[in-house]
C-alpha cells in the first residue's frame, strides 16, 4: 500500500532497450488516452501509466539497497512557468553557449515532457565531478540554469525513482 493507504501498482522490473521504450509503449493509443485522462483530472489514470527507472537496474525489488546504479541522473522541473517544449529549446541554447563543445550531446540521454503537460524531465550521464545523485543534481541545475523555470525537485536523489512515460 502506499502512503495514503491506496493499493500500489504491481511493478514487474523488465530491462528494455530505450528504442522499445519509445516505440512499443510511450507510442501507444493506451498510453496516450491515459496521458489524455490525467491532464483531464483523472487522477488515477497516473498511476496506470508505464515507467521508467532510469538511475538504477534492480532484479526482483524496486528499493534503493537493492539497486544497481546506472550512471545517469534524472532532473525533474515542476511547475514550469512556461511551456516545457520552449524551455528544452532555451536550455538547449543556453547549454550550447556556456558548456564546453560537446556537453550537451554527449550527457543528455532524454527529454521529455511529463504527464501533467506542466513539466520537464531530463535524463543525463553522472558527471564524475560529483559524488552523489543530489549533487549531480544540484551541478547540472546550476550549469543550466534551471531553477529559473519552476521547481526542481530534489526528491529525484533516490536510485529507485520511477518516471513515469509519456510520448512528448
Amino acid at each position: 500500500k502506499t502512503k495514503d493507504g491506496r493499493i500500489a501498482p504491481s511493478v514487474t522490473p523488465t530491462p528494455m532497450e530505450w528504442s522499445d521504450i519509445k516505440t512499443k509503449i510511450m507510442a501507444s493509443q493506451e498510453v496516450k488516452d491515459k496521458v489524455a485522462a490525467f491532464r483531464e483530472g483523472n487522477k488515477d489514470a497516473k498511476r496506470e501509466l508505464p515507467c521508467v527507472c532510469f538511475m538504477g537496474r534492480c532484479e526482483k525489488k524496486r528499493a534503493a539497497n537493492a539497486m544497481t546504479p546506472t550512471n545517469l541522473v534524472m532532473i525533474d522541473i515542476d511547475h514550469t512557468n512556461k511551456d516545457p517544449r520552449e524551455i528544452f529549446n532555451e536550455v538547449w541554447t543556453f547549454a550550447d553557449s556556456t558548456m564546453p563543445e560537446g556537453w550537451w550531446t554527449d550527457n543528455l540521454i532524454v527529454a521529455y515532457v511529463t504527464p501533467s503537460g506542466m513539466g520537464l524531465r531530463l535524463v543525463f550521464v553522472a558527471q564524475q565531478e560529483c559524488k552523489t545523485i543530489l549533487d549531480n543534481i544540484n551541478f547540472i541545475t546550476q550549469a543550466l540554469d534551471l531553477e529559473r523555470f519552476g521547481d526542481i525537485d530534489r526528491s529525484c536523489k533516490d536510485f529507485s525513482r520511477l518516471s513515469f512515460l509519456v510520448i512528448e
